[in-house]
């Protein structure tokens, strides 16, 4: 979400109360002002507190050049943005590990199941028509139920997506 607030780590403290919040894996969709900023003012704002974990973080920017090159619909993602989401990682959290996510990878944490369901390595080496066909997608899956986050997807990723899983 959005830089300028404390929606994430307020909700959280709700959820924990005065119990130490652990966050095993923070997906980052892609490197659009309306992801990732919560995310970098959350690691400014705690990473140095003692009762706040990030114990990774999960994404699949694809390359720079991709993402920040020129597009036929809207805007590129400014590779201003994309370098700030890296620096404030190596400022506030070197310990925090990054991980690449690829297609068809499955994550397990405590009774959840997070499969990659596209990254933006599936629709390379076409051109990036618009920045949100960069958008990871991913469906996560506890117990009997799933939820899918789709983000931005956009016109390309629609047909991949379609193409990969049915």
């Amino acid at each position: 979400g959005y830089e300028g607030d404390d929606r994430v780590y307020n909700t959280l403290r709700k959820l924990v109360g005065n119990e130490e919040i652990v966050i095993a894996a923070w997906f980052i969709s892609h490197p659009h002002a309306d992801h990732y900023p919560a995310f970098v003012d959350f690691i400014k704002n705690h990473s140095s507190d003692s009762d706040v974990t990030v114990e990774r973080v999960i994404h699949n920017y694809g390359h720079i050049d991709v993402i920040t090159s020129k597009v036929k619909y809207g805007d590129p993602i400014p590779i201003t943005d994309v370098l700030a989401f890296y620096d404030t990682l190596k400022t506030y959290a070197p310990h925090v590990p990054i991980f690449k996510a690829h297609t068809g990878q499955r994550i397990s944490f405590g009774s959840a199941t997070v499969e990659i369901l596209y990254t933006i390595e599936d629709i390379v080496p076409e051109p990036l028509e618009n920045p949100n066909d960069s958008s990871m997608v991913i469906r996560i899956e506890i117990g009997k139920d799933s939820i899918i986050f789709l983000n931005d997807t956009c016109y390309k990723s629609g047909p991949i997506l379609h193409s990969l899983w049915g």
